[in-house]
């Protein structure tokens, strides 16, 4: 389970990685035209894409920090479980039924 989670979560990483390669070159927008709204629409959108409280680049960073923090919680989950299944299993077997193993 915890495997299957975590190979999960590095293939995402992998993706959102890809994703955030081939955004690059999303900070330059032009073809505004020559108003004077032109340069303020140019500068909006660049934004957008790359710099931004709001853009993409920003967007995707929380994305991946998001999923590395979940990588960590499955896997403290996962040993947590691990080591109550095993204190678990430890106790079932020192428990002394009476008529088995000569008691």
């Amino acid at each position: 389970m915890g495997k299957d989670l975590d190979a999960k979560c590095e293939a995402y990483l992998e993706d959102l990685d890809d994703i955030r390669s081939s955004t690059r070159g999303v900070q330059w927008a032009t073809g505004f035209g020559g108003m004077p709204s032109g340069p303020i629409l140019e500068r909006k959108f660049a934004l957008k894409g790359r710099g931004g409280d709001t853009s993409l680049e920003s967007s995707l960073e929380t994305h991946i920090e998001e999923v590395q923090l979940m990588r960590q919680v499955f896997a403290q989950a996962v040993a947590n479980y691990q080591s109550v299944d095993e204190s678990n299993s430890q106790k079932i077997a020192a428990i002394d039924v009476p008529g088995e193993g000569g008691s």
